[in-house]
């Protein structure tokens, strides 16, 4: 895999949100690759509001509005329970940084492990990084 398009859940663009994923006021999408972190995009959250709690609803309206980007990567500090429908779309990597300019690089570090996991397709696991 030559890059790694990511999607940050974000309320400010300098940290990540204290929220689920899916709750996150917008998204950044970053370019990553091996020798460069680029910001292509940011995207507001217009997916519909949950009706329940790990609506599969809310999930396929989020992975719908990230789809253009062609994400291939989730990162955000708090995940809900539709990780597990996410999961099957997406790398979901549980950040332990909670500024996003230091878990980009530490991305970066683990492009290899990400691309691995990405591999699997649906049967890929959550990060934690």
């Amino acid at each position: 895999m030559e890059k790694l398009i990511v999607a940050i859940a974000t309320d400010d663009g300098k940290n990540f949100t204290k929220s689920h994923f899916g709750e996150a006021k917008k998204y950044c999408i970053y370019e990553i690759s091996n020798n460069n972190i680029k910001l292509i995009a940011t995207v507001e959250n217009s997916s519909e509001e949950e009706r329940m709690h790990a609506d599969p609803q809310k999930a396929n309206g989020v992975a719908v509005l990230l789809k253009p980007y062609n994400v291939n990567v989730l990162i955000n500090s708090v995940f809900g329970g539709n990780i597990n429908i996410m999961k099957q779309k997406f790398v979901c990597i549980l950040a332990i940084a909670d500024e996003i300019e230091t878990q980009l690089q530490i991305v970066k570090f683990n492009f290899k492990q990400i691309s691995d996991e990405w591999e699997k397709g649906i049967t890929r696991n959550f990060l934690k990084l």
